[in-house]
């Protein structure tokens, strides 16, 4: 199946999974183009589409609560939340994402490629698994979900209508494979990853905040950050976020910037308004207009 409609029509198509507001964006195209096939029981999709934020809610779970969204981003990315457990996507991963629970994120206009598995094709347990899992192109995992995922798309985009069923369970025995043993404690990726989350309100965070308390060198921690442009650009990102959200959420919305941005950790309402040109090139009047 193919469609390349308008966001206001595309975005009804969505309204299954996802409350969205459409965001303003310097690269947004103006239309979602959406490709879906359907395999066994798999639902795979390529789609590009525009900038937005997004709400998977309680009300979503009837229609998803059983889905593992396995994906890579071509382009763009995604900041957001579910739970207390935040995430940044961006392209270079393979990352697993379970439906089956609420969630909300800032989506940047991106090209995603992914598959819908259900939780027990793959043997993933939401309630003793984390809600995301991330693994980098460069690892082993990572390579070989990515070298599966050329293999399914290439044959997809270039035209074929059926996939054999070795291949769907080739895929879903990786995924499998990638899981965490139930119950496993959170990635030291994680820890350190809540732990900024939690103190994201205060604005005098360092690097050697969490070099102490994780015992970490400058150079380890760099290594830890450097997918997301450093630490700095870690923390200002996960501001960005929080602070859009307050602001989405704000009955008069751009009332009250500089409360919710000092809120969450900008010394003041300009750096805020940089850090948002920075991130999406676009200002916050244009990103929020109707």
């Amino acid at each position: 199946m193919y469609a390349l409609d308008p966001p206001e029509k595309a975005w009804k198509h969505f309204s299954a999974l996802f409350d969205l507001t459409p965001l303003r964006m310097f690269k947004n195209s103006g239309s979602i183009e959406n490709y879906t096939w359907i395999a066994g029981t798999s639902v795979f999709a390529q789609v590009s589409l525009d900038g937005n934020l997004h709400y998977h809610t309680d009300d979503h779970l009837s229609r998803s609560g059983d889905l593992l969204f396995v994906h890579r981003y071509l382009t763009g990315g995604a900041d957001g939340r579910s739970g207390d457990v935040p995430y940044m996507m961006r392209p270079g991963s393979i990352i697993f994402h379970d439906y089956g629970r609420p969630f909300e994120g800032v989506q940047m206009p991106s090209t995603i490629q992914s598959v819908f598995l259900r939780h027990d094709l793959v043997g993933y347990d939401p309630n003793r698994m984390p809600p995301q899992l991330v693994f980098d192109q460069s690892s082993s995992v990572g390579a070989a979900l990515f070298s599966t995922f050329d293999t399914l798309m290439d044959a997809f985009l270039g035209g074929a209508t059926t996939l054999e069923i070795a291949r769907e369970r080739h895929l879903a025995s990786l995924v499998n494979a990638a899981l965490p043993e139930p119950d496993a404690r959170p990635s030291s990726q994680m820890q350190i990853q809540q732990y900024i989350e939690s103190a994201l309100p205060n604005p005098a965070l360092r690097e050697t905040d969490i070099q102490s308390t994780f015992e970490l060198s400058r150079a380890q921690l760099f290594e830890r950050f450097s997918a997301y442009g450093g630490f700095s650009q870690y923390v200002s990102t996960r501001r960005v976020f929080h602070t859009l959200l307050g602001i989405e959420k704000s009955p008069d919305r751009l009332a009250h910037v500089s409360e919710i941005a000092t809120d969450w950790g900008f010394r003041s309402e300009d750096a805020f308004r940089d850090a948002v040109q920075g991130l999406y090139q676009t200002d916050l009047e244009t990103m929020f207009a109707r």
